[in-house]
């Protein structure tokens, strides 16, 4: 039996959603299938400050595509096949998902309270 999922983040959206490598998303929902908490340890220097981001926004980064080459998939020659390969995908919030940094448990209220602080801060150093 599993007690629970373990994973980091490489960002943390306001709305709890978070950015990880590929793969994170079918974790948290195979997790959420089997009701296993998942534990997100990331720290707070991962919030994005900005309060109005908007998960569609994320940059997904691609992994080098060269490892498909064409002599090894004519599929790839042809162009009867296109593919994406992301380094990187968003997770979205689900019930069983915590958020742990070095200042304790990040809540949703919580994680939307520092975003909102950081947002303020940003709006002194840029000002």
């Amino acid at each position: 039996s599993i007690d629970a999922c373990i994973v980091g983040a490489d960002s943390i959206l306001p709305n709890g959603s978070f950015l990880n490598k590929t793969g994170t998303h079918l974790m948290a929902m195979a997790a959420l299938n089997a009701n296993v908490p998942m534990i997100v340890l990331a720290d707070t220097t991962k919030i994005r400050h900005t309060t109005d981001y908007s998960g569609e926004e994320a940059p997904i980064e691609d992994f080098f595509t060269s490892t498909f080459s064409p002599s090894t998939t004519p599929e790839i020659a042809s162009g009867r096949l296109s593919f994406q390969n992301p380094a990187f995908e968003l997770t979205p919030r689900y019930q069983n998902v915590t958020f742990v940094s070095e200042i304790g448990t990040l809540n949703a209220q919580t994680l939307n309270d520092f975003a909102t602080k950081l947002t303020e801060i940003w709006k002194f150093v840029e000002a």
